[in-house]
């Protein structure tokens, strides 16, 4: 299952990672395909830490804690100190934690013990599921969307509860407006989806369950603080049960947008750093706004043809080529 072509000869020295692709570079090639360029294929990579990426990496290990013992005060002081703070702390000093306000260590503690409180109940109802006799908490893996097509996967849970089998998928975030509405098209959810389904009879699959832990940027206040411990966070749950006609909408979408990514490592091929302009992986310019602002902004402004600037990364920037394979996870499966 390739997805560039080994006998072709590039411009640039291909990557193993070029043949991996997941819902986040399907995501990112639907937002701008020269971004999709300068990250997943030359693996150009910020040097600076992202807080929101570090503090959801730290956030998951926490969270994967308490649904792999329980809900009690002592695993979210176990969750907090053992998994979220060494996560945390390995790429942000105590002094960057007034930059970083409000995901930073003591709010994250608070929201521990807030998100246990919220969804202790449910944790009676709902019972994690093993594989090989291994909980499925962290799951990562590959799927078969084809007979020519794959692609990786990062889930949360696998659980069962009193309406079928679920995934459970935790995010964090700054605001809830319209955040709901990202995920019954995304094709991360989809992806999950398709994986209950080849895991599991279609009738005990009820859906993935998006939760949000949003961390509001409220002052301290220590009267406040006092008699709404958890007042400065708030908590969205989001149901999408997936039918088989939209799982057939997102496979088709899925296969679309993978025969486009072939398609552009096809054109890569054909291109020169001598080229006016490189003709494959195309910009995007309404995705320049996204997300606070593109970190490619500048390049694309500067180069209308990248391939005569890539010999090494611009300052700022280091070659991190991004392999979910690589991430840790507690239970491995080829679907």
């Amino acid at each position: 299952m390739s997805y560039y072509n080994p006998d072709l000869k590039y411009p640039i020295e291909p990557s193993p990672t070029w043949n991996i692709q997941d819902s986040s570079k399907i995501k990112t090639a639907m937002e701008c395909w020269r971004k999709y360029f300068f990250e997943y294929v030359l693996g150009w990579r910020s040097i600076r830490p992202n807080i929101h990426l570090i503090f959801g990496s730290a956030w998951h290990e926490a969270l994967a804690h308490l649904y792999l013992t329980d809900f009690s005060v002592e695993s979210v002081k176990a969750a907090y100190y053992d998994d979220f703070l060494p996560v945390y702390r390995k790429a942000f000093d105590e002094e960057d934690d007034e930059a970083n306000m409000p995901k930073v260590p003591n709010r994250a503690f608070l929201a521990l013990a807030a998100y246990a409180n919220r969804y202790k109940d449910e944790e009676r109802e709902y019972k994690i599921l093993k594989h090989d006799g291994v909980p499925m908490v962290e799951i990562g893996g590959t799927v078969n969307l084809s007979n020519d097509r794959n692609i990786t996967f990062r889930m949360d849970t696998i659980m069962e509860g009193p309406h079928g089998i679920i995934s459970r998928e935790h995010k964090t975030g700054s605001s809830t407006w319209l955040w709901d509405l990202q995920f019954y098209l995304s094709p991360q959810v989809g992806t999950y989806s398709h994986v209950l389904y080849c895991l599991y009879p279609e009738r005990d699959v009820r859906g993935v369950v998006v939760d949000g832990t949003f961390f509001k940027k409220t002052k301290d206040d220590p009267k406040k603080d006092a008699k709404e411990p958890f007042r400065h966070f708030d908590f969205i749950s989001v149901p999408v049960y997936k039918s088989p006609d939209n799982m057939n909408m997102w496979l088709n979408n899925m296969l679309w947008w993978l025969d486009m990514v072939e398609w552009n490592f096809d054109t890569l091929a054909t291109c020169s750093e001598n080229d006016k302009v490189m003709k494959a992986f195309p910009m995007n310019p309404t995705g320049c706004t996204n997300w606070g602002g593109c970190a490619y902004h500048d390049l694309c402004m500067a180069w209308s043809n990248p391939l005569a600037h890539c010999q090494k990364p611009p300052i700022g920037f280091q070659v991190e080529h991004w392999n979910p394979l690589e991430l840790l996870t507690r239970v491995k499966l080829e679907v």
